[in-house]
């Protein structure tokens, strides 16, 4: 799984280029393949992501090119979807379900 996952976000950055799409079906299907016990905390990163990718296309920021003051202010909006009280608890049970099942 883990390794599905490093292929695909290699994939997202082929040529130097960051694929939004790409690595938000990236995380969809790791979301889908993740074990049951986790799979409810991989969703809420995987839909954060989307989340967060779909805010920067309607802002009109492109990767890779130097963003406008109204792109910037949309990147800086989108990205308030990371500080969210349902990811990081979702971080925290990935962390410690991690910790002890992949050591």
């Amino acid at each position: 799984m883990a390794t599905k996952f490093a292929q695909a976000m290699s994939a997202a950055t082929r040529g130097g280029k960051y694929d939004l799409q790409t690595a938000v079906s990236a995380y969809q299907a790791l979301a889908v393949a993740a074990p049951a016990q986790i799979r409810p905390d991989v969703q809420v990163m995987a839909q954060a992501f989307s989340s967060f990718a779909a805010a920067l296309t309607k802002a009109g920021y492109v990767p890779g090119k130097v963003p406008t003051p109204a792109q910037l202010a949309g990147v800086t909006a989108a990205a308030h979807v990371f500080s969210q009280p349902k990811l990081r608890e979702a971080g925290q049970r990935l962390e410690a379900w991690a910790r002890q099942n992949c050591s």
